[in-house]
């Protein structure tokens, strides 16, 4: 598999991620100078994923370790995503989506 295959990969299964960080950012805007390092972060620990991803993929020729990567990715973004004030954003997100009205 050439160079280019795996980048392509790699920025289609970024997408997701992205997407969710721009919604995260949206939705809690309160992070403060801890975004500054986050979202590097996030993307640099993202690539490593989708890394062993493409090489596990290829050894074991599983569609499905590409699925588990994109899942983990996303559960990896919305964990290191900072909160300056109030409670983290797991915390709140399961409290908006568990709230007894």
């Amino acid at each position: 598999m050439n160079t280019f295959a795996v980048l392509r990969k790699i920025v289609l299964a970024l997408i997701p991620s992205t997407l969710l960080l721009l919604i995260l950012w949206r939705y809690f805007p309160n992070t403060g100078l801890g975004l500054i390092l986050a979202i590097p972060v996030a993307y640099v620990v993202n690539i490593a994923i989708f890394l062993t991803g493409n090489y596990f993929s290829r050894r074991f020729n599983n569609a499905y370790i590409w699925g588990a990567a994109i899942v983990l990715s996303l559960i990896i973004s919305i964990w290191l995503y900072p909160q300056d004030s109030g409670a983290n954003v797991v915390i709140l997100i399961f409290e908006k989506i568990f709230a007894a009205d």
